[in-house]
């Protein structure tokens, strides 16, 4: 039922009220994009769909991001959750292409909302700083200013510069990070999401139409393809001839040397071979001159499950009987298989297994 409803509001072109709107559309979008790419079979898409990728960029740390906002040490964003769902839905089928998009695009959905010297139980929660002794509720210490000493890489809060902003040198000094088109010598000194390219702060590079590719360059620009000579050129479009089965346009296959839309559960096939495609999507495959649904693929989120063996990574079966995401730090629980890996639901509340030996708060 929550994904209909989550589809009908991307149909209805809604807003987006909170950071679990944002992950129920990005569940839609994210299915939407996987049967255009031929990743999953278009019947088969409630069930079969994966996690959203782009998700791990909004949570990239252990605490659970919905408590964080609820407790006001993370802040969501609705302008930029509704940026990264145009992103995924407008981004190429190319999976080098599409990775730049979500990078760029899917960044700052949540952001940290502590000030320094606040509780906290992860760095993702710290403004300006890293959270110290987050186990048992830490406390949000500032990163190293600009000129100041710091450590390249592992070094404590008030030693270490903020990663978003500044870098450590070679000498242990903070300092600003470039913005485009000032020097460099390696990406950490570039501004996201900027790149260090011939000494210079840069967009990450392309390979432009009919230029050199393969898998020592960086990817074709968005619309083009590294075809069978070695050379970036458009992507093909229904009916076209063609030889890789990258080569199609969105929605497409290479099938029998034409460029066709993807098959689907039941439809003619032919067995795939290194030179020719069956035309099946990932999650199938061509037995008997048919496309078949390949066995035991996990299902993505909200789709039904009778165990958590049935779901996706970072998914666990809920007791209504559908794939729901784990819980981080400080998330509501009442067993353990509804945390992330590695914590526990100790006193209703996922934390790591060491939290009971907390010293209570005087």
């Amino acid at each position: 039922m929550r994904a209909l409803f989550a589809l009908a509001l991307v149909a209805a072109g809604c807003g987006i009220g909170s950071y679990n709107d944002f992950r129920d559309q990005l569940a839609t979008r994210w299915c939407a994009r996987q049967i255009k790419c031929g990743e999953v079979g278009a019947t088969e898409s409630q069930q079969r769909c994966s996690t959203p990728a782009p998700l791990l960029l909004t949570q990239r740390g252990a605490v659970d991001v919905l408590t964080s906002i609820s407790d006001h040490r993370m802040i969501f964003h609705p302008a930029n959750a509704q940026e990264c769902l145009d992103a995924v839905k407008d981004a190429p089928c190319d999976p080098a292409q599409a990775n730049q998009a979500f990078v760029a695009h899917c960044h700052g959905v949540v952001t940290a909302g502590a000030s320094s010297g606040s509780v906290c139980w992860g760095d993702d929660e710290c403004v300006g700083g890293r959270c110290v002794d987050p186990d048992c509720g830490g406390t949000c210490t500032p990163f190293a200013l600009p000129g100041g000493m710091c450590v390249p890489r592992d070094g404590g809060p008030g030693e270490t510069c903020d990663p978003s902003v500044h870098f450590c040198s070679g000498d242990g000094v903070c300092f600003h990070k470039e913005s485009q088109g000032g020097p460099c010598a390696a990406d950490e000194q570039c501004l996201f999401d900027f790149v260090c390219v011939d000494g210079k702060c840069d967009d990450a590079p392309r390979v432009k139409k009919d230029d050199v590719c393969g898998t020592d360059t960086p990817p074709c620009e968005d619309g083009l393809y590294c075809d069978e000579t070695g050379a970036c050129e458009p992507l093909k479009a229904p009916g076209d001839a063609c030889v890789k089965p990258d080569a199609c346009q969105a929605g497409m296959d290479c099938i029998g040397g034409l460029c066709a839309p993807w098959l689907d559960v039941g439809s003619a096939c032919t067995v795939a071979t290194p030179a020719i495609e069956s035309g099946c999507p990932a999650t199938q495959t061509c037995t008997r001159a048919a496309c078949t649904p390949v066995p035991d693929v996990k299902a993505g989120p909200l789709a039904h499950c009778d165990s958590d063996a049935d779901c996706d990574v970072a998914l666990y079966c809920a007791a209504g009987g559908y794939c729901y995401y784990v819980g981080g730090i400080n998330a509501v629980c009442q067993s353990d298989h509804e945390c992330a890996q590695d914590l526990q639901c100790l006193s209703g509340a996922c934390h790591v297994p060491g939290y009971l030996m907390c010293a209570p708060a005087m």
